[in-house]
């Protein structure tokens, strides 16, 4: 009987249709972007921004940018004050006919003012929806979120531009860091690594990418400049199609379409000592060489290129991950390597790697191979 009933069922499967929960496209509005300030004076409210795609690609009430430019929007911006992002949305609901909803989530901007209860609250709610993008790309901003998804773009959306910019790295050349909203909830709850986001900002009316914050749980802590993420990027991810200028007094050559791969761990002497060790990789081609072309260069020429290029590239990242050894941020994640590889060693690294990575001892090596395509005569 009860394979009979079962038999029953699987038939019944097949004449259930698939679109039960169907919605039409023109009845849903996908928030791509999220932008997210402090409310001045009462840190119980922020004040959000959402931003959708206008389809009608037409300027009405509520769209973005500046209406008296005569430039097509493609994107509408709703602005509220909250106390968190669910109940905003319920409220902005009221101010169009389309439903809301995040599942095509791109872009969230966090205000660097922000509380860190302000920033763990919102993080934690888009965590926690299930219908929320965990995939989409987290941003901070020394200036207002707000603006930053309201300066529009020729072509697209200032979301869009902004996922763009990021999905397609190489671009980049580095002088950003790529950090995802699912990263940045486990980084803040890791042990011995710290989450690290990118920058934006609006300068002269143009959107740029360029830097990265140190977070110390869910509160930021130091900003890294562009040059600096650039470095850390060397040991942290992958640096691909960056041209790079190496000087040698008087002289200087260049190289370009430099790409880079790394691997970091941890050893301990018999002293309790730390070493933080880091191994990076990068082969590129010669751009210019010091004589601009103009001589044969042999291969004792090209190996002393190799060798100020690693030593050159290695003063700088130990220069930047000194920087965060003493502000205490190991956002490269050798704690988390450590307790990784040392199971047992969990309590330490929760309560005393901090001062552990600030007193660490480094040994960054760097191998260098240049491509060389011959003169210009």
């Amino acid at each position: 009987m009860n394979v009979l009933k079962l038999m029953m069922a699987c038939l019944l499967l097949l004449f259930l249709p698939g679109c039960w929960d169907y919605h039409k496209i023109n009845e849903r509005a996908p928030i791509v972007g999220l932008g997210i300030d402090p409310v001045e004076g009462n840190s119980s409210l922020v004040h959000y921004t959402f931003q959708i795609p206008d389809i009608t690609s037409e300027q009405k009430e509520g769209g973005g940018g500046n209406p008296s430019s005569g430039q097509v929007l493609k994107f509408k911006n709703f602005s509220i004050d909250a106390q968190d992002i669910h109940s905003a949305i319920f409220r902005i609901q009221t101010q169009y006919t389309r439903m809301f909803y995040l599942g095509n989530f791109g872009i969230l901007v966090l205000n660097t003012h922000l509380t860190s209860a302000q920033v763990t609250d919102a993080v934690m709610e888009l965590v926690r929806d299930p219908a929320a993008n965990k995939l989409s790309y987290i941003l901070c901003t020394n200036h207002s979120a707000k603006e930053i998804l309201s300066n529009p773009v020729a072509s697209m959306s200032p979301s869009d531009s902004l996922e763009n910019g990021l999905s397609k790295f190489p671009t980049r050349g580095g002088y950003v860091v790529r950090t995802r909203l699912w990263h940045f909830w486990r980084d803040s709850f890791g042990l011995g690594i710290e989450p690290k986001v990118g920058i934006v900002n609006v300068i002269n009316k143009l959107t740029v990418l360029a830097g990265a914050e140190a977070f110390k749980g869910y509160k930021p802590n130091l900003e890294l400049s562009p040059e600096d993420t650039f470095y850390f990027n060397f040991l942290n991810d992958k640096v691909y199609h960056a041209s790079l200028l190496i000087s040698d007094g008087k002289h200087y050559f260049s190289v370009r379409q430099m790409k880079s791969t790394s691997r970091i761990s941890v050893t301990m002497n018999p002293k309790n000592q730390f070493t933080l060790h880091g191994k990076i990789k990068v082969i590129s081609e010669l751009a210019t060489d010091e004589s601009k072309g103009q001589k044969n260069l042999t291969d004792n020429e090209i190996h002393r290129y190799e060798k100020l290029m690693s030593r050159y590239i290695q003063m700088n990242v130990e220069k930047v991950l000194q920087k965060l050894q003493s502000n205490k941020e190991d956002i490269y994640g050798f704690g988390e390597y450590w307790v990784r590889n040392h199971p047992d060693q969990k309590e330490f690294v929760q309560h005393q790697w901090s001062n552990a990575f600030a007193h660490a001892k480094l040994d960054i090596k760097v191998e260098v191979h240049i491509d060389h395509i011959g003169t210009l005569l």
